[in-house]
């Protein structure tokens, strides 16, 4: 189980809720863009789509909803932390973290 130290960006010490946070996100917009774009969309093309394209539109939601969040948990792991430090999408605690050491 992770502790919340306050050198540990919040996404590592619970790496869960920020997975779920962005499954949240992401299924809110999406159903919003569902909402807003359904009826355009069926206005517009409803006599070229298939009967089922609503399904399949809300198929393609959920798996990008899935998607994020399984990204988003593997981006919250160590190894992948120090990957995203190395092209400059770090957290910076570990910039704060190298410059007190007496190494540095």
């Amino acid at each position: 189980m992770n502790t919340h130290r306050k050198d540990m960006p919040t996404q590592i010490a619970h790496p869960w809720k920020a997975t779920v946070r962005t499954a949240v996100t992401t299924i809110v917009s999406a159903a919003v863009l569902f909402v807003v774009a359904q009826p355009i969309i069926e206005e517009q093309l409803g006599a070229y789509l298939p009967d089922a394209w609503a399904a399949w539109y809300a198929a393609a939601a959920g798996f990008l909803t899935a998607l994020g969040a399984a990204l988003t948990r593997i981006m919250a792991l160590e190894q992948a932390q120090r990957v995203l430090a190395l092209v400059g999408l770090g957290t910076g605690i570990e910039r704060e973290t190298d410059s007190a050491s007496p190494d540095a």
